[in-house]
C-alpha cells in the first residue's frame, strides 16, 4: 500500500502524546531488524515539524543519517501506527472488546479449542445483547451454529435449532429497525450538506425534506426499536425543528421529545456511560429548545448538568467526537444567553469548563459577548482565533468575524490599521465569493477612505448616522454578510450615536 507523507504527517499530529508514547515503546519491544525500525525515525521527525513539507522531510531525514527507502519506511511507519492504535485502544469501546472477543474465539477455533471458543462466544453474545449490537449479534449466531456442526453436537444443535433461530430473526428484525433510521438519517443529512440553505429558494429540496420528515418512521419514538434507532428518531426530530428554521411553527413537541430522550439517556446509565458523546448532544439540544420556552434558568441547569458529567468523565473516555460534543453544547447554551442578553453568563461558563478549543460558532459567541461588555481587547482575541485559520472550514463563520472584527478594531481605535484590514478582509471576502451587501460596502468604504480623513468625533457620528439611516431603511435580505438582531448593527449604531453603552441600548431594543 503506498501511502504519502502528508497523510502520515495529519495522523501522527492527530494522536495524544499518551498514544504517541505508547507507540515509541510499543515499536521498540517490536523491533525486528535495522530498516525496518527505521520508521522510527521517520516517525520523530514528522512529530517534530510544524506543517508538512516533503523537501523539509527529506532534509531532516538526510541530516539524521537515515539511509533506507523511504518508501519502504513510509509503508511500515503507517501499519506500524495503525497497530499500536489497535493495541492501545483495545479495550476502549464497546464494539473493539467484542471485536477482541471475535478475533479470540477465531484463534481458539483454529487451534481446535472449540469449547474455549464457543464460552469466548457466550461472553461476546452477553455485552453485545447488553449494548444492543444486533450486527454483531448475527456474526456470532453464524460462528456459534459452525462451532456446533463442527463439534458434531447433537444437543448444541437442538438448542440451536429450538431457541438461536427465533432469536437471529429477532435481531435481524431489530437491526434492519435500526437501518431504517439510519438511512432516513443520511438521506436527509446529504440534502442538508448539499443545500444548507434550503429555505431560501431551493424548492424541490425543501419539499423533498417535508417528505422524509413526514415519514411514519417519525410519528412515535415506540417505532424506534433499538438504543441506535432512538438516537436517529430524536435527532432528526430536532434537525426538523432547528434546520427548517421553524422558529415560528415551534411547539412542545420537540421539547417533550428532548426530555423524553435524555430521561431515557438517564435511566440508561451504562449506555450513558458508554457513549457520553449521545448524552452531550441531547443536553446541547435541549438547551436550544429550552430557549424557545423562555427556561432561562433550564438552560443553566442542563449546561451545568453536561459540564459535570463531562468533567468526571475519565481521560481515556474523552476523544474527538466527545469534545466536539461537548463544544457544541457550549456554543448552544451561549447562543440561548447571547439572545437573552446575558454576556456576563458565557463569561461565568467559559471560565467553568477546561477544554483546549471551542467551536467557530463558540469563539463567535465568546466574541459578541465581550463586545456587549464593552471588553474590546478579549473581543477581538477571539475573533483571531476565528480569521487565523487557514482552512475553508465554515466560511460562513469566517465572513462573519471578518466584518465583526473591523467593528471591533473600530471599538479599539485601531484608526491607523483599519484601512488595512478593511482592504484585506474585502480581498477575502470577495475571493470565497460572499458578496458584499450593501451596508458592508458602506461600512467597509467608511474604514477605508472617509474615517483616516474625518478631523472631530462629530464628523463620524454624522457618517454613522448616515450607515444607521440606510440600515433601518434597507429591506433587501442582502444588505449585510452580519445579522441586525444577531450582531447587533442597529443597536451598536445607535450606542455610538446616542454616547451609552451597548447593553443598555441593545436591551431597550429587546423590550420595545
Amino acid at each position: 500500500m503506498k501511502t504519502y507523507s502528508d497523510q502520515l504527517f495529519s495522523l501522527i499530529k492527530a494522536m495524544t502524546p499518551k498514544e504517541k508514547l505508547f507507540f515509541k515503546v510499543f515499536s521498540v519491544k517490536k523491533k525486528r531488524n535495522t530498516q525496518e525500525h527505521s520508521y522510527i525515525v521517520l516517525f520523530d521527525v514528522l512529530n517534530n515539524m510544524k506543517i508538512h513539507d516533503e523537501a523539509i522531510l527529506q532534509k531532516r531525514l538526510k541530516k539524521s543519517g537515515f539511509k533506507y527507502n523511504i518508501d519502504i519506511a513510509k509503508n511500515y511507519l503507517i501499519k506500524a501506527l495503525f497497530k499500536s492504535l489497535r493495541e492501545y485502544h483495545s479495550d476502549s469501546s464497546i464494539d473493539a472488546q467484542i471485536h477482541n472477543m471475535l478475533e479470540e474465539s477465531e484463534i481458539l477455533y483454529k487451534k481446535n479449542l472449540k469449547k474455549m471458543a464457543a464460552q469466548v462466544l457466550h461472553k461476546a453474545e452477553q455485552l453485545s445483547l447488553e449494548f444492543e449490537k444486533y450486527e454483531y449479534l448475527l456474526i456470532i449466531g453464524s460462528l456459534k451454529a459452525n462451532l456446533a456442526v463442527d463439534m458434531s453436537d447433537l444437543e448444541a444443535l437442538k438448542e440451536f435449532k429450538k431457541t438461536e433461530i427465533k432469536k437471529q430473526q429477532e435481531y435481524l428484525e431489530l437491526f434492519i429497525n435500526t437501518i431504517d433510521y439510519r438511512n432516513l438519517t443520511v438521506e436527509i443529512g446529504s440534502i442538508f450538506n448539499q443545500s444548507p440553505n434550503v429555505i431560501s429558494g431551493n424548492k424541490a429540496a425543501e419539499n423533498r425534506l417535508k417528505e422524509l420528515f413526514a415519514n411514519a418512521l417519525l410519528k412515535d419514538s415506540k417505532l424506534a426499536l433499538t438504543f441506535s434507532s432512538k438516537q436517529y428518531f430524536y435527532r432528526l426530530h430536532y434537525q426538523n425543528l432547528v434546520n427548517l428554521y421553524k422558529w415560528d411553527e415551534w411547539d412542545e413537541t420537540s421539547y417533550r421529545m428532548l426530555k423524553e430522550w435524555v430521561a431515557y439517556l438517564e435511566k440508561k446509565e451504562m449506555m450513558r456511560n458508554s457513549f457520553p458523546e449521545v448524552y452531550i448532544y441531547a443536553l446541547a439540544h435541549l438547551i436550544v429548545n429550552s430557549g424557545f420556552k423562555g427556561g432561562k434558568k433550564e438552560s443553566e441547569v442542563v449546561f451545568n448538568k453536561a459540564k459535570d458529567f463531562f468533567m468526571e468523565l475519565p481521560k481515556k473516555n474523552v476523544n474527538h467526537i466527545v469534545q466536539r460534543a461537548f463544544m457544541d453544547m457550549f456554543t448552544n447554551y451561549t447562543d440561548a444567553q447571547l439572545k437573552l442578553l446575558h454576556p456576563e453568563k458565557c463569561v461565568e461558563a467559559l471560565g467553568k469548563i477546561n477544554i483546549p478549543k471551542l467551536s467557530h460558532g463558540g469563539y463567535m459567541n465568546m466574541a459578541s459577548s465581550y463586545f456587549l461588555l464593552g471588553e474590546y481587547n478579549k473581543a477581538i482575541s477571539f475573533i483571531n482565533k476565528i480569521t487565523n485559520v487557514k482552512s475553508d472550514y465554515r466560511l460562513d463563520v469566517q465572513a462573519g468575524a471578518k466584518m465583526f472584527g473591523l467593528i471591533i478594531h473600530y471599538e479599539l481605535r485601531n484608526i491607523d490599521l483599519l484601512p488595512y484590514v478593511a482592504k484585506a478582509s474585502e480581498r477575502w471576502l470577495i475571493k470565497n465569493n460572499y458578496p458584499l451587501g450593501s451596508f458592508d460596502k458602506a461600512l467597509i468604504n467608511f474604514f477605508k477612505y472617509k474615517l483616516p480623513k474625518m478631523d472631530s468625533s462629530e464628523e463620524e457620528v454624522e457618517e454613522l448616522l448616515r450607515l444607521y439611516t440606510n440600515l433601518k431603511r434597507d429591506k433587501n435580505s442582502d444588505y449585510s454578510i452580519l445579522q441586525k438582531e444577531e450582531f447587533y448593527l442597529i443597536p451598536w449604531l445607535e450606542s455610538k450615536i446616542q454616547n451609552r453603552p451597548l447593553i443598555e441600548v441593545a436591551k431597550e431594543k429587546r423590550n420595545e
